[in-house]
């Protein structure tokens, strides 16, 4: 079983996140790309309207929330062990070691952006992804195999970026821009004999 990098873990939860309630392309992809590389992924014949989503560079700790015993000592995750080989490939479990998960927390922002070619489907939908993330303000990940909730808080505003000048050979596109902050923790994992 190869796992995805904390990080790269939550990033791909929140894009399949807005996929399970927005039935157009959700890219991941900061928004100096997400256009182009929209259009490659639907092989030139892009549709909208699409969102992007990118973690801004800066991932902050929650240092109200971090103890020693929680990044030094951690707890118990299960008995039962996974045992890899090398390679990250499954060679099943052993019950004489047991797995400790150590976590620092942290706090991590996503730029989301809807992308429309007429302003109403553009207000539309970021209307309708604002409603729906107030509704459900979690984010569910499994890690070893464990499912883990944490939860979002939605920013302060929706921002008109609409740039008609950059996109003018592709005719106009809106876009408007949200953020969501997600509170979670970053793992390191040991194995102890038992």
């Amino acid at each position: 079983m190869n796992l995805a990098s904390n990080f790269s873990m939550y990033h791909e939860a929140v894009q399949k996140l807005i996929q399970s309630v927005f039935s157009g392309q959700v890219v991941l992809e900061s928004v100096e790309t997400a256009y182009d590389n929209a259009i490659k992924q639907i092989k030139g014949k892009l549709q909208f309207p699409f969102i992007s989503i990118y973690p801004t560079p800066t991932i902050e700790f929650e240092n109200s929330k971090n103890s020693f015993p929680s990044y030094h000592t951690g707890s118990k995750m299960f008995t039962q062990v996974p045992v890899f080989d090398e390679y990250g490939n499954y060679n099943g479990t052993d019950d004489k070691v047991a797995k400790n998960v150590k976590s620092l927390y942290i706090n991590i922002e996503y730029q989301i952006d809807v992308w429309a070619i007429d302003r109403q489907t553009a207000e539309e939908v970021i209307r309708e992804l604002m409603f729906w993330f107030y509704e459900n303000q979690e984010l569910s990940v499994t890690f070893y195999g464990q499912p883990l909730t944490f939860t979002f808080t939605i920013g302060n505003n929706i921002q008109d970026n609409t740039d008609l000048v950059n996109y003018e050979s592709n005719g106009k596109i809106y876009r408007y821009t949200t953020n969501i902050l997600l509170s979670t923790a970053i793992f390191r994992t040991e194995n102890y004999f038992t």
